[in-house]
This record gives C-alpha cells, structure tokens and sequence, in this order.
C-alpha cells in the first residue's frame, strides 16, 4: 500500500477565515502519484477545522450569521476560549 504526507500551512489575516485549499490538496494528490484510494485532510491546530462542502460564499455567510448568533456568549471569552467554542460549534453543523 502506498502512502503520502505533505504538510501545507495557511497564515490568515483575520482570526476567523474560509481558506479554499482544493487547489493545494489536489497537487499534492497530483504529486503524489497516487491514482486511488483515501485522502485524509486534517487540521492539525485546535483553533483549526476543516469542513468539506461547496466553496458557496451564500454557505460561509450562514456560517458567520449563525456563529453571530452566539455573540453574547462568545464576546465574555478569552481569545482562545472564543476559538474553541467556534471549533466545537462549526464542527456540529458539519453533522
């Protein structure tokens, strides 16, 4: 069985962004020489997620609607409290 592991790193320049990284996931499967078989994405950060679907600017705004939802609770937080709760919040919509 053949295996691949490339590391790819995004710098943001806001704390909370939707990055569409198909073009870099499909080059390193090109890279890769792989034809068949799983691709396993995963963000390696807790204050990171990946979510697949389609790169909709009409879905990323729901999500930032309805993460607005939660402001009253979310602006009492510490920064890295407020991370986490975004993480396990956008994490049960994917569901």
């Amino acid at each position: 069985m053949k295996s691949y592991r490339k590391e790819l790193r995004f710098h943001t320049k806001t704390r909370r962004a939707y990055v569409n990284i198909t073009p870099q996931v499909e080059a390193a499967l090109s890279e890769s020489g792989i034809r068949e078989g799983l691709c396993l994405v995963n963000a390696m950060h807790i204050t990171a997620s990946v979510f697949i679907n389609d790169n909709e600017s009409g879905l990323h705004r729901d999500f930032e609607r309805w993460l607005g939802q939660w402001g009253h609770i979310y602006t009492k937080m510490k920064k890295n409290s407020q991370l986490a709760m975004y993480i396990i919040l956008k994490g049960s919509i994917g569901d």
